[in-house]
């Protein structure tokens, strides 16, 4: 029978033990080390010059969560080439021509990101032809930290929602202290050439026609356009109507439709 020399047991096991301690220190350090990096890497790319996301998209994208931003290019480039089309044609605006080309150089700046950028990193929402922005949807922290490496993005943003309201926009133009010294329009007659005009809304007084009922605000409408079979086919005209009486309450309207389309 063979005998087991203790002392030689104890030396083995004593070994095992280091090395086990000695390669679970080396791994926590890789840890350690990998979380601080990882937190550098954050810090560097929240706090990117070109990044301006409010706190709620920041929060979001640090939590590996999809967030809308607005990416603006750098049109340098296409400004100069615009500027100096314009001097040689002797104009003070894009021409057509101009336009063209400014869409065709955007569209090539944007594409430039977007082979970069893959559908696993980046969805388009909406782009804009003649603009050097595009508003999309970015997947992740590493989609972010990929789009902020490419020198033509200048920034990237968060969008913001804006809601009209007629109570503060009066008080702009100091239409309510207007109102009070009588001037809300009363006997005025207000012309709107758009797109029609749907007096049927509650903001005329329900009509039933043009003057019908006696609360009616719509004095008269005509379709100088062919016409289509409908009020307005757009809707432009009816807000833009809507605005008027809400400044001048006491007015009445006539809606004039001039546009075939």
């Amino acid at each position: 029978m063979k005998t087991i020399n203790s002392n030689s047991l104890i030396i083995k096991i004593s070994m095992f033990i280091y090395l086990l301690v000695i390669l679970f220190s080396i791994s926590f350090k890789t840890i350690a080390d990998e979380i601080k990096l990882n937190m550098e890497v954050n810090n560097k790319l929240i706090n990117a010059p070109q990044l301006r996301l409010s706190d709620k998209d920041r929060n979001a994208i640090a939590q590996e969560q999809p967030i809308d931003v607005i990416i603006e290019f750098d049109q340098t480039e296409v400004i100069k080439m615009a500027e100096a089309k314009r001097r040689q044609g002797g104009l003070d605006y894009d021409d057509d021509s101009i336009l063209s080309e400014r869409k065709q150089r955007y569209q090539t700046i944007k594409n430039q990101v977007l082979t970069v950028m893959s559908a696993e990193h980046l969805t388009i929402k909406q782009d804009y032809d003649y603009l050097p922005i595009i508003f999309a949807k970015i997947h992740s922290s590493n989609s972010l930290r990929m789009l902020l490496k490419q020198s033509s993005v200048i920034a990237v943003s968060s969008t913001r929602k804006f809601t009209r309201f007629l109570t503060e926009s009066l008080p702009l133009i100091r239409q309510p202290e207007t109102a009070v010294q009588g001037g809300r329009g009363n006997g005025v007659t207000i012309a709107i050439l758009d797109s029609g005009l749907d007096y049927t809304l509650p903001a005329f007084g329900r009509c039933s026609s043009p003057g019908n009922p006696s609360t009616c605000k719509v004095a008269y409408v005509r379709d100088f356009a062919p016409y289509d079979g409908v009020l307005d086919d757009d809707g432009h005209g009816t807000n833009v109507a809507a605005i008027a009486l809400g400044v001048a309450p006491g007015a009445r309207i006539i809606g004039l439709d001039i546009f075939d389309s």
